[in-house]
């Protein structure tokens, strides 16, 4: 359904490209594979262990921390963001990049990142931010084929299907309905 993965750097440089900076040094959205070395300062206690395992007490401060350590073999779409003011937080400063959609199917096997699907994620994050503050959402003047139009709305069922377990049942053709008739 969707086109050929694209190369990290191909797939960021045009995320650039298109939506910009958010600081002077970070991008507002970037594509990152969870197993990278990507880190995070936190403030909080912490337990220790030894390295065998042994429990050595607990200590508070700030310690580098990996970003994704339940995300595995999984390309990650994140969105960087300031933290609001007022919101208690165990970053120490005062923005991070927080992950907006990770690319793995319903069974959570790992798919990889695809522009087309980028962009479906980012419109439909962009929607709903902009529905909640209650702004309009920018309007684009661009004119699209019926071919294009299905293709979209293709990409958009295959992301985020109907988002209920009976929407994506019905979906896969795994639903019954009330009159026990399979659909198919």
């Amino acid at each position: 359904m969707l086109g050929l993965p694209e190369p990290l750097d191909v797939l960021n440089k045009r995320l650039l490209d298109h939506y910009g900076y958010a600081h002077p040094e970070h991008q507002l959205w970037r594509v990152v594979w969870a197993d990278t070395s990507y880190t995070e300062k936190r403030h909080g206690t912490f337990t220790k262990y030894d390295e065998h395992g042994n429990y050595l007490g607990e200590e508070t401060g700030v310690e580098i921390r990996p970003r994704y350590s339940n995300i595995h073999n999984k390309y990650v779409l994140e969105r960087f963001m300031f933290v609001p003011d007022g919101v208690e937080t165990d970053l120490v400063e005062p923005f991070s990049y927080y992950p907006m959609w990770t690319f793995m199917d319903k069974f959570g096997q790992p798919l990889p990142a695809k522009w087309e699907a980028i962009e479906v994620i980012i419109d439909n994050v962009e929607r709903a931010a902009a529905r909640a503050v209650g702004a309009k959402y920018k309007e684009t003047n661009e004119m699209y084929t019926v071919e294009q139009l299905k293709r979209k709305i293709a990409i958009h069922e295959e992301l985020f299907g109907n988002e209920t377990k009976v929407g994506d049942a019905l979906a896969y053709k795994d639903g019954v309905s009330l009159t026990g008739k399979r659909f198919e």
